[in-house]
């Protein structure tokens, strides 16, 4: 089993005292809809680049999108058609992609890719499409996927960051979270309403008890600095960084056995936040991973 790199994390608010909660937070029904791309509250990508070409920027031609649902339909596309070179034209230099894979019992990163170079070609795939309406934040986009492969499909959801790149977009570092079981945990919308009141009020062990044993939580996965918390490490994590509201801004999506759905953090004042957005594998009951990106 590969191990996870434990470099520094994206930023969060400031910590506040804890605090009663105010209310119950409500979690919408999980709901699948159509596969066009849609913007939440947050703002939509900036229209200032955020990206210069790499140094080492190699003879790949890049082609970058003029709209984020132009960008996604080219992507899986040629994924689809196992052709590299139009794969290649959709993503940033030096980006890099992890893969994270559940059979329903146990999940684990099975890779973390370099997209210079990669070939769909030998991938394995045999089709690659979207399922659903995406959620984005900003500069972060969460797609509802269904990979399929001979004698298996796969279902769960492509966490990216859109890199403006020479007046288009283009897709930076990122994570492909799936796995085999094709449907969610019935008990999900609960689990998502009760971590989320836990680090509502700051209380790090009700946090902790909305994991499995194996639970892990994943930051920056799109920043370009991973981390992983997971095992004794975990609850020590989480008492040194609870005490910020957490609230979900969208209705959550299913894709097999997993949910996304975004979310503000908010520190000691109004203007003191981060929004971002959630994957979770949910598994008996529980958040057996729990993916945060931020738009920061």
């Amino acid at each position: 089993m590969r191990t996870w790199k434990d470099p520094a994390g994206a930023r969060l608010p400031a910590r506040r005292a804890p605090a009663p909660v105010a209310g119950a937070l409500i979690v919408a029904m999980l709901v699948v809809a159509s596969c066009t791309a849609t913007t939440t509250p947050s703002p939509s990508p900036s229209a200032e680049p955020t990206a210069t070409p790499a140094a080492s920027e190699g003879p790949v031609q890049k082609e970058p999108a003029e709209t984020l649902d132009e960008l996604l339909t080219r992507l899986y596309a040629a994924i689809s058609a196992h052709d590299d070179a139009a794969f290649a034209a959709t993503t940033m230099y030096g980006a890099v992609h992890a893969v994270y894979y559940t059979d329903g019992n146990r999940g684990s990163e099975t890779a973390s890719l370099s997209m210079d170079g990669y070939h769909v070609s030998g991938s394995g795939i045999t089709t690659a499409e979207m399922t659903g309406e995406s959620l984005v934040v900003g500069d972060v986009v969460a797609v509802p996927v269904a990979y399929s492969y001979p004698g298996e499909v796969d279902y769960g959801f492509d966490l990216m960051r859109i890199v403006h790149f020479r007046g288009g977009l283009l897709l930076g570092d990122g994570a492909t979270i799936f796995g085999s079981p094709s449907e969610v945990d019935p008990d999900a919308a609960a689990v998502l309403e009760a971590e989320a009141a836990a680090w509502t009020v700051a209380d790090a062990d009700a946090v902790l008890a909305t994991f499995t044993d194996d639970g892990a939580f994943w930051d920056g996965i799109v920043d370009g600095a991973r981390t992983i918390h997971a095992g004794d490490e975990l609850a020590t994590w989480l008492a040194d960084i609870v005490g910020f509201t957490v609230g979900v801004t969208s209705e959550p999506i299913a894709s097999g056995t997993f949910v996304a759905a975004t979310n503000r953090l908010t520190g000691d004042t109004a203007a003191d936040f981060v929004d971002g957005i959630s994957v979770y594998e949910i598994r008996g009951g529980k958040i057996a991973l729990h993916v945060w990106a931020s738009n920061d």
